[in-house]
């Protein structure tokens, strides 16, 4: 009995510690810590394109300032992929032959990560820098 309220004890704890709100968070087991930006009335809108191949996303490597407004256009050349970034809520499937166009603000400084959910060696990163 004295071990089944033991268990349950740390249970609860681990379960508190978890839901505790904070600036940081784990992500692809990596915790970042977050800087936000001021997102202005008007923001600079910035248009990217990528293409994804059976070999990769070109370009792999994606760089925008905070508080820019990003239009983001893929499109999957060859093969049957899937383009995620999480820290932004993207998660599509990229099919052959589909084009999309995606946007979002980039309201977080930092470096992220993309990637295929079909492939996950296909991989890339989008770097916010500070405005």
């Amino acid at each position: 009995m004295k071990k089944l309220i033991t268990l349950i004890i740390l249970i609860l704890v681990i379960l508190i510690s978890g839901c505790q709100q904070g600036g940081t968070f784990n992500s692809s087991s990596t915790t970042k810590t977050l800087t936000t930006v001021t997102i202005p009335a008007r923001p600079v809108v910035v248009e990217r394109t990528i293409e994804i191949t059976n070999s990769g996303f070109s370009p792999n490597s994606i760089t925008v300032n905070g508080g820019e407004l990003v239009l983001l256009t893929l499109e999957s050349i060859e093969g049957d992929h899937s383009f995620t970034l999480y820290d932004f809520g993207i998660n599509l499937p990229m099919p052959a032959g589909r084009k999309e166009t995606v946007q979002f603000t980039a309201t977080v400084i930092g470096t992220f990560e993309f990637y295929c959910r079909n492939h996950p060696s296909m991989r890339g990163t989008l770097i916010v820098n500070q405005p």
